[in-house]
Order: structure tokens, then sequence, then C-alpha cells
């Protein structure tokens, strides 16, 4: 099968809930065998957010292509991507926490390549100071030095972690281990349906 998207959003979250959660209601092994064409014409596959993308459709589609609008003639029976509507032979949903859900984030975690580390901890995703960055109130720490002491104190692991800096499979991967994700409000926070 041939997947199209014409998806032109450049943040994660919404391509997480309007491309990405649809495909939960394919059979895994469809999209294993298939290819995704992404239209470009309106996108820089070298962004951040891009890189995300093409690193979760790699780890579960066949191929990953990127082709400009004129060519999408060329695809052999597409199953194109309506953002409003899902892909168009499917019924789109609101996708509530369901055993299908659950499987489908089973199967993105498996297809990833990541494993769930050994310990859990509670993650941090921070940003670079003055970027929605987070600091304890009453003492003006960043909240990742604040947490790093008061949670060890406790004994409750802790990691933090800059998505920014840090490869897509790098963010899947701390995240297969953090029972417990706090950040700021943004699109990294997406990276919460690869927790345990």
């Amino acid at each position: 099968m041939n997947f199209v998207t014409t998806f032109a959003e450049d943040n994660i979250a919404h391509i997480l809930r309007s491309e990405v959660m649809p495909l939960c209601l394919i059979d895994m092994p469809v999209i294993q065998e298939s290819s995704i064409y992404i239209i470009d014409d309106k996108i820089n596959p070298d962004s951040a957010c891009q890189k995300w993308r093409h690193y979760l459709f790699s780890s579960i589609f066949a191929e990953v292509a990127y082709i400009n609008s004129n060519q999408i003639h060329r695809i052999k029976n597409p199953a194109i991507l309506d953002t409003r509507n899902g892909y168009i032979f499917k019924e789109f949903i609101d996708i509530p926490p369901s055993q299908q859900l659950i499987r489908f984030t089973d199967f993105l975690k498996e297809k990833t390549g990541t494993h769930k580390p050994e310990e859990e901890y509670v993650l941090l995703v921070h940003r670079p100071p003055g970027r929605r960055s987070l600091t304890e109130a009453s003492s003006g720490l960043p909240l990742e030095d604040y947490l790093t002491d008061a949670l060890s104190q406790r004994g409750i692991p802790f990691k933090h972690c800059d998505f920014g800096a840090v490869t897509p499979h790098e963010q899947v991967q701390v995240c297969r281990g953090a029972t417990v994700l706090v950040g700021a409000h943004g699109a990294g926070l997406s990276n919460i349906i690869f927790t345990p």
C-alpha cells in the first residue's frame, strides 16, 4: 500500500495527532509493508520536527520518501491523508486510550529499536534558558538543578534532557524509562507515547 501525506505542519504534536495516530486503525503488518510519501512543497525536511517525523515513519514503514506535489500521479493506489478526516479510506476518530491505541504505541516502541532501561526515573524535558525554561519558584533555581537535588535526597532516580539537543532516537530512548514526564508546554511532550 502507498500512503501519501500532504500534511505540512512543523509541530510534532500536530503530526502525532493528525498524521500518526490515525494509523492505529490499520493493521500493523500492512503498515510495515507499505511506503509513505511526504509531499514536501511546504516543509523543510531538515528541520528538527521533520527529522523526528522521518525517524518515526522510517521505523514503521518499509519506505519513506519526500516528493513534490506534481509527482503524486506516479504513485499507484495512494491512500491520501486528509487531516480533517484521517486517511481517506478510514473514518477519522478522536483516539481515546484503547487496547488498539496501546497496541499501536507498543508497536511504535518496538519498531524504533529502543529498549526499556532496567531503572525507571522521573524525566524533565527542559529547554535552554529563556525558551519556556522552568524554574523552582522559591529558590529561582533552574528546575533541573532543583529536582536533581530534591529527588536524589528522596532516593528517586531523575534525568533531564533538552530534546532540541538530541536526535529523535535519543528522545525516544530516554522516554522509555520515564515513569513521570515533566516539561513546559511544547511539542516535545508528544514523546510521552514512548513512556512505559
